[in-house]
C-alpha cells in the first residue's frame, strides 16, 4: 500500500481489449476479446481490481469457436460478461469475414454461452444462438425478470438520417432459452460525429434508472465513452443531461502517455466504489494513430456518481500513474519461463484460428514440447502449427530453445514476432536445396516488403537458441548456438524489423485491432506436413526495461 494511494496502468498489459467485467461477492472476473486466437476470450480473476489472474478461457472447444480462414483482425469482438441467479452469462460474436478496406464485413449473428462453475476447465455451455445480427452483444437482465438483448449494426432503414458509417446501437427483448427475439428492436444510440460509429453498448440500471453507455468515434484517435440514462425502461427514451457537462465521460483525445480510450464497463466494488475497466492504447515514438505494438490493453479509473451520473477520474485525463485511495502498486514479473513439462499447456498459450487436430505433445524423455510441422505454413491464411503468447512489454527479450532435424528441403522450425500472417518476422532453420541446414529470418523492411536472409548452419545436431529482442521501437532477431566449452556465445544478430512496420496499415494489410504475439512454429514444405517434429526444450521472456 502507497502512502498517498495509487496504481499503475494498464492492469492487464499487452493485448486485451474491449474489457467486461462482473463481481461475485469479493470476487471480479474480466474479459476480453481474442479476434482470430484460440482458445476464445480469457477470463481474468482479481480480488483488488489490481493484481489479475488469468484462470481459463470461454470458447475452448471447436464447437463453440471454429475458424478458418478468418481475416487479421475478424474473429471474437467484444464479449460482455454478466453473472445472473448463480450463472455466469458471456454474449459474443464470432466475424469470419472482415475486409474493412472494401467494406466487406459479414455481420455475424452472436451468441452466449453460461457456466456455474467459472473455475472449472471446459465448463462453459454450447452456443445458444441470437436472431439478430450484430457485433458488441451485451445482455441486461432487468428487475422483472424480463432479459434485453444489445449489440451494434450498420443502419440500413431509409427513412432515418445516418452519420459517417452509420454503426448504431439496438436492443431487443429475448427468450434466454433460445436466444430469439420476442418484441420489438429498436435503435437507441445514433453517433452524429467523427465516423458514425457507436458500439460496445453496455446497459445496466442503478438507483432507478437505466443506463446505456457506448463506445463512440471509432477505436482510433477519436476514440470515446458516452453515457444517457433512462427513467422508463431499456427501450429509453435516452436524456444525457447537460451533454457538455457529462459527455463525453472518458475521452484522452492525443494525450502522449494514453489514447483511443473507451469500449468502458462499470463495476461496483464491495465498499460501494464504482469504477471503471476500459481500453487504451500507449502510443510509441512517432506514431500518430493506432501505433502501439502491444495492441489496445486494459485500464483502470475510479468513479463518483454525481446527481445520477458517473464521473469518471474526476474527469481528468487516464495516465500512466493514477491516484486512488486505498489502492496499491504492484510489482510485475521480469521473467517467464515455460519448460514444457506437460501433460498441458500452460494457461497463456493461443493458436491463429481453430486447430482441426493436435499438432503437439509432451516428451518426458526428451524433456520437450514436440510439434509436428503442418501443411500450412505461418504465412498462410489457415491454422498452422503455431503456438504463441501475448507480448506483455515493450522491452524484452524472448529465448527459445530448440532442436530439429527436417527431412524433406523447406521444412522448417523456428519463432516469431507476431502481429499478422501479413505482418510478422521470423527466425528459424530449415534444409535447404544442398540438404544442408540453414539459418533464415523473414521480415518487413522499411518500404513494407518481406526480406529473408540465409545463412548456413555449420554445426549439426545441436540445440539452438533463438533470439527476438523487442524494443520500443524495433525487434532484432537472431540467435546464440553453444560454443565447444558449453557456454553460450555472442548473440548472432540475422535480422529487424521497426514496430512501425509491424503494425502498419496497408491495403491488404488492415488489422488493427490484435497486438504483437512471440511464436514458437514448425511447417512442412509444399503442402506436405514434417514426418519428424521439433523439439522445445523451453520458452521464456525477460524485461530488460520497465513498460
Amino acid at each position: 500500500m502507497t502512502e498517498n494511494g495509487g496504481f499503475t496502468n494498464p492492469i492487464i498489459p499487452g493485448f486485451n481489449p474491449d474489457p467486461s467485467i462482473c463481481r461475485v461477492g469479493e470476487d471480479f472476473f474480466l474479459v476480453t476479446s481474442t479476434f482470430e486466437y484460440f482458445p476464445g476470450i480469457p477470463i481474468y480473476h482479481s480480488k483488488d481490481l489490481l493484481d489479475w489472474k488469468l484462470i481459463g478461457h470461454v470458447l475452448t472447444r471447436r464447437s463453440q469457436l471454429d475458424m478458418r480462414t478468418t481475416e487479421p483482425s475478424g474473429g471474437i469482438w467484444a464479449p460482455t460478461i454478466r453473472h445472473h441467479k448463480g450463472k455466469f452469462y458471456v454474449a459474443v460474436g464470432c466475424t469470419q469475414r472482415f475486409r474493412p478496406k472494401e467494406w466487406d464485413i459479414v455481420i455475424p449473428r452472436g451468441f452466449y454461452v453460461t457456466t456455474s462453475d467459472i473455475w472449472a476447465k471446459d465448463s462453459w455451455s454450447e452456443p445458444i444462438h441470437f436472431d439478430v445480427p450484430g457485433i458488441d452483444q451485451d445482455l441486461f437482465f432487468d428487475d422483472d425478470g424480463k432479459v434485453y438483448f444489445s449489440a451494434v449494426n450498420q443502419i440500413r432503414d431509409p427513412k432515418i438520417t445516418k452519420h459517417g458509417l452509420g454503426l448504431a446501437t439496438f436492443t431487443t427483448e429475448i427468450d434466454l432459452a433460445t436466444g430469439c427475439c420476442i418484441g420489438p428492436i429498436k435503435w437507441n444510440r445514433f453517433s452524429t460525429f467523427g465516423f458514425g460509429i457507436a458500439e460496445g453498448p453496455h446497459i445496466f440500471k442503478k438507483d432507478g434508472y437505466y443506463y446505456l453507455t457506448t463506445a463512440e468515434g471509432g477505436t482510433d484517435e477519436g476514440h470515446q465513452q458516452w453515457i444517457h440514462r433512462s427513467s422508463v425502461g431499456p427501450f429509453g427514451p435516452w436524456e444525457a443531461g447537460t451533454e457538455k457537462s457529462i459527455n463525453p465521460i472518458l475521452f484522452n483525445d492525443t494525450d502522449p502517455e494514453i489514447r483511443n480510450t473507451g469500449h468502458l464497463d462499470f463495476i461496483q466494488a464491495t465498499d460501494g466504489q464504482w469504477w471503471a475497466v476500459f481500453l487504451g492504447v500507449r502510443p510509441q515514438g512517432d506514431q500518430s494513430q493506432f501505433k502501439s505494438q502491444l495492441g489496445r490493453e486494459t485500464f483502470l479509473a475510479p468513479v463518483r456518481w454525481i446527481d445520477g451520473w458517473p464521473i469518471v477520474n474526476e474527469r481528468k485525463n487516464i495516465s500512466l500513474e493514477m491516484k486512488a485511495p486505498g489502492m496499491h502498486r504492484l510489482t510485475q514479473p521480469r521473467l517467464w519461463r515455460d519448460d514444457f513439462k506437460g501433460p498441458e499447456l500452460q494457461l497463456g498459450w493461443y493458436h491463429l484460428r481453430t486447430p482441426l487436430k493436435k499438432a503437439y505433445k509432451f516428451d518426458d524423455n526428451q524433456a520437450a514440447l514436440l510439434l509436428y510441422g503442418g501443411a500450412y505454413r505461418i504465412w498462410d491464411a489457415e491454422c498452422a502449427s503455431m503456438l504463441l503468447q501475448k507480448q506483455l512489454y515493450f522491452s524484452m527479450d524472448w529465448r527459445v530453445k530448440v532442436r530439429f532435424t527436417p527431412m524433406h528441403v523447406g521444412e522448417e522450425a523456428g519463432t516469431a514476432i507476431w502481429w499478422s500472417h501479413q505482418a510478422y518476422a521470423s527466425i528459424g532453420f530449415r534444409k535447404s536445396e544442398k540438404e544442408d541446414l540453414e539459418m533464415v529470418c523473414r521480415y518487413l523492411d522499411g518500404d513494407n516488403e518481406f526480406q529473408e536472409n540465409v545463412s548456413p548452419l555449420t554445426q549439426k545436431d545441436v540445440e539452438i537458441q533463438l533470439v527476438i529482442k523487442a524494443r520500443k521501437l524495433h525487434y532484432d532477431l537472431g540467435y546464440v548456438l553453444p560454443s565447444s566449452s558449453g557456454s553460450d556465445t555472442v548473440f548472432i544478430k540475422m535480422g529487424s524489423i521497426t514496430s512501425e512496420s509491424l503494425t502498419h496499415r496497408l491495403p491488404g494489410r488492415e488489422s488493427p485491432n490484435t497486438g504483437a504475439h512471440f511464436a514458437i512454429y514448425a511447417q512442412g514444405s509444399y503442402d506436405w506436413p514434417c514426418l519428424e517434429p521439433a523439439y522445445f526444450q523451453s520458452a521464456e521472456w525477460e524485461v530488460t526495461v520497465k513498460g
